[in-house]
């Protein structure tokens, strides 16, 4: 029996990767896969299949237990995924950017997973960064200008540097002095019995830069729901936010209005067709859009943000046409006008590519030593460049995830 063919496939940012797919699986690209059976392990393919759910209590893809997709965190609907293509016996599969969103040990499983199916299954591995490429006997390729071509490998040019100016200067002081900022003393959270979190123990201090990593499933987005104020659990519990004790009488806002926030599935949530100047304007706001009258300093500070970034000539261009690594950068910009006492980066370079990843990571850098707002950086793993002063990691035990600091 003939030992199947590899690829590992390159894919920057903008270069048109569902186009590829769409490419390959119509037989317009890498014609030799043609009549074999395949399957797509992607994102969009976990999109398609909640949307079953959601409109037709469709439940094609499950876990173990028979858990539906929607209520499933990323990883273990990468996992589900994965379950349910490897019963269908495909000769070929596509994979796209299968590493994306997994912690340390979830990369390595799915590695060693790949890696036995690939002894008689063609795999395609398509990818938004170098270091993503599976180590199989396969053909190294890149994706650009609608063509594949072999990948030329690492470039050797200096590392290049984006941002030059200061960061702007705030145009208020900021609405707490509390020190810490955050302040969890021996929280623990349960669902339904199930423990999440257990006697988690952690100051964030004003400027300070912490990064927060654990596995998949280790409770990360439910300590970020404490912080924020959004979880109705901290009810009782020895947690002060900004100055204020869990449940002494706070406000929302009160809570709110110290905290700037980005998540990556905010690039898909802002579609209307408002300027780049907009959405940064609507930063001081804290709305979709700008539904009121900015004062003149609050357009000369978005100015000065938009040319550190190198968009002030593009101020007037739709937000929704930039590459989606600008995308990011302009909201990250956004969540950070006001100077919030804490900023919040939820997996920022999440599907990003290697040019990408390192202008937000350029940028966060800059924040972090230019300014008095402490950064709370959430993600699975360490990201090269990155310069984080302390890591919270969230450690799974059988009594809820403990906390230690590294």
């Amino acid at each position: 029996m003939n030992q199947p063919t590899h690829w590992n496939i390159l894919v920057p940012n903008g270069a048109g990767k569902e186009q590829l797919i769409k490419d390959i699986l119509n037989n317009k690209l890498l014609p030799e896969l043609a009549g074999q059976k395949t399957e797509l392990y992607a994102a969009s393919a976990i999109a398609r299949y909640i949307r079953e759910e959601e409109l037709h209590d469709l439940y094609v893809v499950t876990n173990e237990r028979g858990q539906p997709l929607k209520s499933m965190s990323s990883g273990e609907r990468k996992k589900a995924l994965l379950r349910h293509i490897l019963q269908q016996k495909p000769d070929v599969l596509i994979l796209d950017n299968p590493l994306d969103s997994l912690d340390v040990a979830g990369r390595t499983a799915l590695i060693e997973q790949i890696s036995q199916l690939a002894t008689d299954t063609a795999i395609v591995n398509i990818v938004s960064r170098k270091r993503d490429f599976l180590a199989l006997d396969s053909s190294h390729l890149i994706y650009q200008n609608k063509t594949l071509k072999a990948y030329p490998g690492e470039s050797n040019e200096p590392t290049k540097r984006w941002f030059a100016q200061d960061l702007p200067a705030p145009i208020s002081e900021p609405p707490t002095s509390a020190n810490p900022l955050i302040d969890l003393r021996q929280v623990s959270v349960s669902y339904s019995e199930r423990p999440i979190l257990q006697d988690i123990t952690w100051q964030i201090a004003p400027g300070a830069f912490w990064q927060l990593k654990g596995p998949n499933g280790a409770g990360k987005t439910t300590l970020l729901t404490m912080i924020t104020g959004d979880n109705h659990k901290g009810y009782g519990q020895d947690l002060t936010l900004f100055g204020y004790k869990k449940g002494s009488g706070e406000s929302v806002w009160d809570i709110k209005k110290n905290i700037g926030y980005y998540t990556s599935t905010m690039t898909h949530d802002f579609w209307r067709h408002q300027s780049i100047e907009y959405m940064v304007i609507s930063g001081y706001f804290d709305s979709v859009g700008l539904y009121q009258r900015p004062s003149e300093l609050q357009l000369r500070r978005t100015k000065e943000w938009l040319e550190l970034i190198g968009l002030e000539k593009q101020r007037e261009k739709p937000f929704v046409s930039l590459p989606v690594g600008w995308r990011r950068l302009v909201l990250i910009v956004r969540a950070m006008v006001k100077h919030p006492p804490l900023l919040i980066l939820d997996e920022p370079t999440s599907d990003l590519d290697d040019e990408n990843t390192a202008l937000i990571t350029e940028l966060i850098n800059k924040i972090a030593n230019e300014s008095n707002t402490a950064i709370l950086y959430v993600s699975h793993q360490d990201e090269p460049g990155l310069q984080p002063e302390h890591v919270f990691e969230l450690i799974p035990t059988p009594e809820g995830s403990a906390g230690k600091i590294l």
